[in-house]
C-alpha cells in the first residue's frame, strides 16, 4: 500500500512539474477579443501586439487562411505564421492571437511564411 502511495505521489509531482514548464509559453488562436482589446485594433495594420498584465493579444490581417505555431528558443519566443490558400475576393480577415510569456522571454518574433516580419503597431495596456 505505502509503495502505490508513494508512486502516486511521484506521478503527481512529476505531473506538476510538467505543466509548470509547458505553462512559461503559450499561444492560442482566439475568436473573440475582449472589447479593451479590439477597441484598440486597426484595420489597417497587418501586424499589431496589444500587452496586457500577464499576456498580449497579437493580431494579424490577411487575405488568406492563416496557420500558426509557436517555437521557443532560449529568451525569444517565435511566432510561426503560414498563409495558404489566398482568396480570389482578397476579403482581409483577422486572426487573433493569445500569448502568454514568463519573465524569461525577452523577445517576440513573428515569422510569416518563414520570414521575419516587424509589428505595425505595439499597445500597452492594464
Amino acid at each position: 500500500m505505502k509503495k502505490r502511495l508513494l508512486w502516486a505521489a511521484m506521478i503527481l509531482i512529476i505531473g506538476i512539474g510538467i505543466y509548470n514548464l509547458n505553462d512559461r509559453a503559450s499561444f492560442k488562436k482566439v475568436h473573440t477579443l475582449p472589447y479593451d482589446v479590439q477597441k484598440n485594433v486597426d484595420a489597417d495594420l497587418r501586424l499589431q501586439q496589444i500587452y496586457r498584465k500577464d499576456y498580449s493579444y497579437i493580431v494579424f490581417h490577411s487575405p488568406g487562411m492563416v496557420e500558426h505555431g509557436m517555437q521557443v528558443e532560449g529568451s525569444t519566443v517565435k511566432m510561426l505564421l503560414n498563409v495558404s490558400e489566398e482568396k480570389a475576393e482578397h476579403e482581409i480577415q483577422q486572426y487573433s492571437y493569445k500569448l502568454k510569456t514568463s519573465e524569461e522571454h525577452d523577445t517576440i518574433a513573428v515569422f510569416l511564411d518563414g520570414q521575419l516580419i516587424p509589428f505595425d503597431n505595439v499597445v500597452v495596456g492594464n
